[in-house]
């Protein structure tokens, strides 16, 4: 079961105009784990190693957790996938200084 915080591979298919991460990429789940464990999808934070992103109040740095390089998580393309779209669990941020990154980054997006 995936939780809120765990970082996995995810298969997030092709975008038609460039502006979205697509394709296999790190993934940060933010969705509850109640939904987490009964509904058949999730919700997402994608994840890029390119450090050439415009640096946005959006985006969140993550170092280790899992990941190899360091990376950034990318609010402003929360998203919802088919728990199927899911590959290995990577690592987690839970219980780290990045939660709160985090959810300041989605309140940030969301107007919160």
């Amino acid at each position: 079961m995936c939780r809120r915080g765990d970082i996995f591979w995810a298969e997030l298919g092709r975008d038609a105009d460039g502006s979205l991460q697509a394709g296999g990429r790190p993934v940060l789940v933010i969705s509850n784990d109640k939904a987490n464990e009964y509904s058949p999808i999730i919700t997402i934070i994608p994840i890029t190693s390119k450090m050439n992103k415009a640096k946005l109040p959006t985006h969140v740095l993550i170092e280790a957790c899992g990941l190899t390089r360091l990376s950034i998580a990318l609010a402003e393309q929360i998203t919802s996938i088919n728990k199927g779209r899911l590959g290995r669990k990577i690592g987690s941020i839970q219980q780290t200084a990045y939660v709160g990154l985090i959810k300041r980054a989605i309140g940030i997006q969301l107007c919160l």
